[in-house]
């Protein structure tokens, strides 16, 4: 049985159900298999408050609990927009039609289940992110396990911290090394995504110059705010990486942008400066020696451009 090989009494989870007679039916379950939930809330908003507390180590929950977003709190948890592990272990279950169930594994989450469920089914679920749990990847538009080895070609696979397994075992040296793993994994999350991010900035920007050259200004300012969001989230991701250096590019994108998107007619030079500044972020991300003496030419170059504007004014 595997409550003689696991403790799993260890295992802080939050259970999200609004209706009693489901939540009577997983809590008695859990109750005949040893595992605790310390956290058994009724809204998105309690789920939100308990994630806060810290201790939390898996989160089981009904997709459509009321009183919030359940997908978008799946979301803001793996693209560590809150402060708890965006590593988490997420089950999500429900009465889920076939075409929301690509929009909820976009979010991230580990499992879905469809209603009606067993406690065998979610029993087996929380088993198998004990024993293997599978790797992350990050895009700039996906935080969340692999899902189809054709799917994120070529992407990097992070080592999820396997929380759970190291409590679930009793092994302390191997919980020492999951906390600090996931302090580790949260960082390399932030790198990983700004980097993905930039890439998509430059075809952006491209997209961006096609459209003002055809005259769809309307397009084209919808996509000076996706770009200007973008270059935000970057900006402020910042702060966890080894890239603070980035910043003043990112400044003198979101001046560009914001010059483009007040203007009837943008200035050719403005629109001419962004590809170069969104290479620039781009490039500033590797590591490699030439590439990033790449990125210090690009910044020269616009850096002195401006001081042309500012002699010029």
């Amino acid at each position: 049985m595997h409550h003689l090989r696991y403790k799993l009494d260890t295992i802080n989870t939050i259970l999200g159900e609004s209706r009693n007679s489901v939540r009577a039916a997983i809590s008695s379950g859990f109750l005949a298999n040893k595992l605790q939930i310390p956290f058994d809330v009724r809204t998105v908003e309690l789920i939100e408050e308990a994630l806060k507390t810290g201790d939390v180590d898996l989160l089981i929950s009904d997709v459509d609990l009321p009183g919030g977003d359940f997908i978008d709190l799946c979301r803001r948890i793996r693209n560590h927009e809150l402060n708890v592990d965006p590593f988490l272990p997420i089950i999500a279950y429900g009465n889920i039609e076939p075409r929301r169930l690509n929009q909820i594994l976009e979010a991230g989450v580990d499992h879905i289940l469809i209603m009606p469920i067993s406690i065998q089914a979610l029993i087996t679920r929380i088993l198998g992110i004990i024993e293997r749990r599978k790797g992350f990847v990050v895009t700039h538009d996906y935080v969340g396990p692999v899902r189809k080895s054709s799917q994120h070609e070529g992407v990097p696979i992070l080592e999820a911290p396997n929380v759970i397994k190291a409590k679930a075992t009793n092994d302390a040296k191997a919980l020492l090394e999951a906390i600090e793993g996931q302090r580790k994994a949260r960082q390399s999350i932030s790198t990983h995504r700004i980097r993905a991010q930039a890439k998509q900035l430059v075809s952006g920007v491209q997209i961006l110059e096609e459209m003002l050259r055809s005259g769809a200004r309307a397009k084209a300012d919808e996509q000076v705010e996706f770009l200007r969001r973008m270059t935000l989230e970057i900006c402020e991701r910042l702060d966890d990486t080894d890239y603070d250096h980035t910043r003043d590019l990112c400044h003198q994108t979101l001046h560009s942008l914001t010059k483009i998107s007040d203007s009837e007619t943008p200035i050719e030079r403005d629109v001419a400066l962004l590809k170069p500044l969104a290479m620039a972020i781009n490039a500033s991300f590797h590591d490699d020696e030439k590439t990033a003496g790449a990125a210090r030419h690009i910044i020269e170059l616009v850096n002195a451009d401006a001081e042309r504007r500012a002699n010029a004014a």
